[in-house]
């Protein structure tokens, strides 16, 4: 090997030593979030005893919802209670079972569980094997550090929370939201051509919804699991465009329809199937989200006047 591509080699090797030997000492000064949603600091904050606590679950199709209009919509009539909307992203159910415990430990009085066809992907089918997320479950040494979250960290601690970031990026934190912080991208509603765009790309969701597959059986054990500690379940679908919906096959959508009206009889709990409420408004964000937008608010509305309904029929049996 000549002397000067050896000389090469070797700067790039002691360049990439440099740099990784910095990001690992960076990662334990300035640590990224855990995304462990379980470890969270809202499940160790303190409530007040006399405020009865309301939980939204779901992923961020719940996570968009407009947390403060669903506040003022429940406290108007029943200031006794409080809403958290704890969806986040790519949540679903075998997910939300790791922090169930968490969860139920805060003592919240209702539950409301939004779902929807990609709730029950099984894991298989979800998996990109040439995901970083992947690629880290792999027998290897820990090498859970993201340099980009690591080296904006660092910019930001030295410079203010606004370094780098421009006004299109700022994210939206909610009242109540934990969780999720929405992108200034979730507030901008898209037309028709967009979504035809996003379907063409990304394609229809195609599953099987029924008793075999896991993801049932985990809601059905979060489900009971909450009714065995005396909490309120409220299960409903999420909204979906038209041209979405379209491209769903009826046998998969009555397999949803069918899964709310399996799971009512054997919970004794209320549904509410919002998949095509909305599908002809021009409201939506994305090929599956509702915009976090004032001519959205629809769907924020109608979450709330759910809860309210709830609570009043609690008010009438007593309970």
């Amino acid at each position: 090997m000549p002397e000067q591509i050896r000389n090469i080699v070797v700067v790039l090797c002691i360049s990439f030593f440099i740099v990784f030997t910095s990001l690992f000492l960076l990662a334990d000064i300035f640590p990224t979030p855990d995304a462990n949603v379980e470890k969270n600091t809202f499940f160790t904050q303190k409530f007040d005893p006399t405020v009865k606590r309301i939980f939204i679950l779901g992923s961020s199709q719940t996570a968009v919802l407009n947390t403060t209009r669903v506040i003022e919509g429940v406290t108007k009539s029943y200031p006794e209670y409080m809403v958290y909307n704890l969806g986040y992203d790519t949540d679903n159910p075998k997910k939300r079972l790791n922090s169930l415990q968490e969860t139920m430990r805060m003592k919240p009085s209702i539950v409301l569980y939004g779902i929807s066809f990609r709730d029950f992907i099984p894991d298989y089918e979800s998996k990109n094997y040439f995901d970083i997320q992947q690629i880290k479950k792999l027998p290897q040494p820990d090498v859970s550090i993201n340099p980009k979250l690591i080296t904006l960290k660092v910019l930001k601690s030295a410079f203010g929370d606004n370094v780098l970031v421009s006004k299109s990026e700022r994210k939206i934190i909610q009242p109540n939201t934990p969780f999720t912080e929405t992108s200034q991208r979730g507030t901008i509603i898209v037309d028709d051509i967009e979504i035809r765009k996003q379907l063409a790309k990304e394609g229809p969701i195609l599953i099987k919804i029924n008793a075999e597959n896991e993801r049932v059986e985990n809601l059905k054990r979060i489900i009971t699991q909450l009714k065995q500690n005396h909490v309120k379940v409220i299960l409903f679908t999420t909204p979906l465009p038209k041209i979405y919906l379209d491209s769903i096959p009826d046998a998969e959508k009555n397999e949803l329809h069918n899964l709310l009206n399996e799971i009512a009889d054997e919970f004794d709990i209320k549904t509410y199937d919002l998949t095509a409420s909305y599908e002809e408004l021009g409201i939506w964000s994305d090929l599956a989200h509702v915009a976090l937008n004032p001519k959205s608010i629809i769907y924020s509305d109608d979450i709330a006047g759910i809860i309210v309904k709830e609570i009043e029929t609690n008010s009438t049996r007593g309970i």
